[in-house]
C-alpha cells in the first residue's frame, strides 16, 4: 500500500497529455455498429462525457490483402496496407475501422496525432510476411526496399493531411526494432532492424517527406521494448541520424518487484543538451471499463499513454 500526497500548489512536470495507441483495438472498434462504436469513442475521447485522450498514435498497416499473415494475427492485428501487393496503387478505403476511430476521436477533441509502424507491407519484405523473418534477430527489409518504404510512410502521412486536415506530428518508422521478437508467424506485425539500418533508413525517410510535401512532419524513433535498449539505441545513433530526430520514444514494460509490488521504469534520457523527450510510460487498460458495450474477447487492451513535456 502507498501513501501519495498531492500538493497542487507545486509544478513538478508539464505534460503534453494523456493518450492511447491504436493498435490494434481500434481494427475491431471502428467496424461496429455506430451506436455503440460512437458510445466507446465517447468513454474514451470525450472530455464530457469521458477520459478526454488528447493524444492518439496510428498504427500504419502493413498487412491485409493477401497477406499470408492472416491466420495467425491477433485480433485486430491485420491492419491492411494503403499500398496494394503491385506497389503501385494505393486503395485509400483500406483501413476503414482504424481511421474510423481516429477521426471519431479527432472530432471529440483530441488533438495531437502520431503515426508509427510495425512493419513495412509484407510484400517488401525478404520473408514476405510483416510478422518478422525467419530469422528474428535478423534484418526483414533490404536496403533496395529503403526507398519503397519510406515513400509509402510520407504518402499515408500526406493524405491524411490533404483528405481529412489531420497533421500528423510525428512519424516513428519503427516499434521495437532491435529485438528478437519478430519471427515470421508471429502473432502480430513486426520487423527487426540493426541500429545501423535504423540510422540508414532515417535519411531516406527524411527525403520521402520532403518530396511528398509532409517535410512537416517530424521524426521519432525507435519505440524500443525498454529503458536500456532505448539507452543503446540513442547512444549509437549516428551524428546524421541525431539531428533528423525530434522525439526519442520506448515502449512501455511493468516489471515485478520480487514481494509482488508492481513498478515502473524511468521516463526519461537526458544524455544531451537537445534532451529528447522520450515518450512514456503506458499502462493496459482492462476491458471491464467498456465490457457493457463490447465482447472482452474483441477488445484485448486499450493502451493509455502519458506524454511529458520536460
Amino acid at each position: 500500500m502507498w501513501d501519495i500526497a498531492v500538493d497542487a500548489r507545486t509544478t513538478r512536470q508539464a505534460f503534453q497529455g494523456f493518450g492511447t495507441s491504436l493498435a490494434w483495438w481500434a481494427n475491431v472498434v471502428g467496424v461496429l455498429p455506430a451506436a455503440i462504436r460512437d458510445r466507446i469513442l465517447d468513454l474514451i475521447f470525450s472530455r464530457e462525457k469521458g477520459l478526454g485522450f488528447q493524444v492518439l498514435r496510428y498504427n500504419i498497416g502493413g498487412s491485409g490483402w493477401a497477406t499470408p499473415d492472416a491466420p495467425n494475427l491477433r485480433p485486430g492485428g491485420n491492419i491492411p496496407s494503403y499500398l496494394a501487393p503491385d506497389a503501385k496503387t494505393y486503395d485509400w478505403a483500406q483501413d476503414a475501422g482504424q481511421r474510423a476511430v481516429l477521426l471519431g476521436a479527432r472530432d471529440r477533441g483530441a488533438n495531437t496525432f502520431e503515426a508509427f509502424s510495425n512493419s513495412p507491407p509484407y510484400f517488401m519484405t525478404k520473408s514476405g510476411r510483416a510478422s518478422g523473418g525467419p530469422d528474428p534477430k535478423a534484418d526483414n527489409l533490404a536496403p533496395a526496399n529503403y526507398t519503397a518504404f519510406a515513400t509509402y510512410l510520407a504518402r499515408v502521412v500526406r493524405h491524411f493531411g490533404d483528405e481529412y486536415g489531420l497533421r500528423f506530428t510525428t512519424l516513428d518508422p519503427f516499434n521495437e526494432p532491435s529485438t528478437d521478437y519478430w519471427r515470421a508467424g508471429n502473432v502480430q506485425e513486426g520487423c527487426h532492424f540493426d541500429r545501423s539500418s535504423q540510422w540508414a533508413f532515417l535519411p531516406a525517410l527524411a527525403k520521402a517527406l520532403k518530396a511528398a510535401g509532409a517535410g512537416g512532419v517530424a521524426l521519432a524513433t525507435s519505440d524500443e521494448t525498454n529503458i536500456a535498449d532505448a539507452d543503446k539505441s540513442f547512444k549509437a545513433m549516428t551524428p546524421a541520424a541525431l539531428k533528423l530526430v525530434t522525439q526519442v520514444r520506448r515502449e512501455r514494460r511493468w516489471r515485478e518487484k520480487k514481494n509482488g509490488d508492481c513498478f515502473l521504469e524511468p521516463t526519461f534520457l537526458n544524455h544531451t543538451t537537445r534532451t529528447p523527450r522520450l515518450h512514456g510510460p503506458s499502462f493496459f487498460f482492462s476491458s471491464i471499463l467498456l465490457s457493457h458495450t463490447l465482447p472482452t474477447p474483441c477488445f484485448p487492451f486499450l493502451y493509455l499513454f502519458l506524454f511529458p513535456l520536460d
